[in-house]
C-alpha cells in the first residue's frame, strides 16, 4: 500500500509505556458493542467485566473516577514487535497515523456530501493495558472503539502479531482494522451506535440473546462496509491500493468471521460469518457509497450473507 509522503493525523494519542490515570465514564450505550468488538478478535467475553466497571463508575457520577494502574513495559508478556512490512514500531506508528489521516479526509468529504459535519475521532496507542471510558482493556482485547472517549484504541504489537495469530498480515490488513474501528465512530456520529447498542443491551437483559446477537451482526457488518467505503475513496484519490492489497484486506475480514473464531452456532454470531464480512467489505469497496451500507434493511442472517 502506497503511503509515502502523506500527511499524518494530529489526533494520535500515545499512551505507550504504561497506563496512567483516566476518568472512568462508564460503558454507556456503546458498551456492549465494545464487548462484541473485543470478542471479534479474541473470543473473550468481557461483557461482565465491562458491566462491573459501569456499575463502579456510576457510584461517582459527575466526579473524576480515577483508576490506579501499574505501568507496564510493552514486552513484559513477550509481545515483542515483529512484522515484515515495517522495520520498527516508529514506522508502524507513522503508517497508522497516515491511515487515520486518510479516514479523516474521506469521512469529512462523505459527511459534507450529505450535508453533515464530521467530528474526527482520536486514536490512542497503548502498550499492554489501558483504562478507557468504556472500561479496562489489555493487549488481548485487540483494537477497539470506545464511544465514551470517541477514540480508537490500538496496541501496535497486536497489529504486528496479526499475521501470526490470525493469519492476516500485510499493511492493508492493518489499514482495514483501523478503518473498521473508525467505521464504528462513523456509526456513533450518525447516531447508530448508541441507538442500536442500547437496543442490544435491553434485549440481552430480557434474555433475548439471539435477537441481540443479530443487532450486533448488523452493526459489525455496517462497520466493515464503512471500512470498504474508505478504501474505495482512498484508492481513487491516491492510487494507493493494489489488487494484492485488497486481497489482504479481504483475508483479514475473513479471519475474524465468527465461524473462523470458533463460534459454532449461527444464532450465537456477534459479527457475522467470514463470508458475510468479506461481502460487506467488498460492498463498500465496490460502491464507495455510504448509503449501500444500511444493514438494517435485512432481517435475517441469510439475507445479510446473500447480498
Amino acid at each position: 500500500m502506497k503511503v509515502e509522503g502523506r500527511r499524518e493525523s494530529s489526533n494520535i494519542r500515545d499512551q505507550r509505556g504504561g497506563v496512567g490515570k483516566k476518568a472512568a465514564a462508564g460503558i454507556g450505550g456503546g458498551g456492549m458493542i465494545l464487548a462484541v468488538i473485543i470478542y471479534m478478535l479474541t473470543g473473550q467475553n468481557v461483557a461482565p467485566q465491562l458491566a462491573q466497571t459501569q456499575a463502579q463508575s456510576q457510584k461517582c457520577v459527575g466526579a473524576e473516577c480515577q483508576v490506579d494502574t501499574q505501568a507496564a513495559d510493552s514486552n513484559t508478556k513477550g509481545h515483542a514487535y515483529q512484522t515484515g512490512e515495517f522495520k520498527n514500531e516508529g514506522e508502524l506508528k507513522k503508517f497508522v497515523s497516515v491511515i487515520l489521516a486518510s479516514t479523516e479526509d474521506v469521512w469529512n468529504q462523505v459527511f459534507k456530501e450529505n450535508g453533515l459535519q464530521y467530528h474526527e475521532p482520536s486514536l490512542t496507542l497503548f502498550s499492554q493495558a489501558v483504562d478507557t471510558g468504556c472500561g479496562h482493556a489489555d493487549y488481548n482485547a485487540g483494537p477497539f472503539y470506545c464511544s465514551a472517549d470517541k477514540s480508537v484504541f490500538i496496541d501496535l504489537n497486536f497489529l504486528a502479531d496479526m499475521s501470526k495469530t490470525l493469519g492476516a498480515g500485510g499493511d492493508f490488513a492493518y489499514a482495514y482494522v483501523i478503518a473498521h474501528e473508525v467505521g464504528h465512530h462513523v456509526q456513533n456520529e450518525l447516531g447508530y451506535l448508541v441507538k442500536y447498542g442500547s437496543q442490544e443491551q435491553m434485549l440481552r437483559k430480557s434474555g433475548k440473546e439471539e435477537e441481540a446477537n443479530f443487532i450486533s451482526v448488523q452493526t459489525e457488518l455496517q462497520a466493515d462496509c464503512f471500512g470498504g467505503v474508505w478504501a474505495n475513496r482512498e484508492g481513487k484519490k491516491y492510487n494507493s491500493i493494489s489488487d494484492a492489497d485488497i486481497a489482504k484486506g479481504i483475508n483479514a475480514a475473513k479471519a475474524v468471521g465468527d465461524d473462523k473464531l470458533g463460534v459454532k452456532r449461527r444464532e450465537n454470531f456477534g459479527h457475522g460469518s467470514a463470508e458475510m464480512r468479506m461481502k460487506w467489505l467488498k460492498r463498500g469497496l465496490t460502491t464507495g457509497d455510504i448509503k449501500q451500507c444500511d444493514t438494517r434493511v435485512y432481517t435475517t442472517l441469510d439475507q445479510l450473507q446473500n447480498i
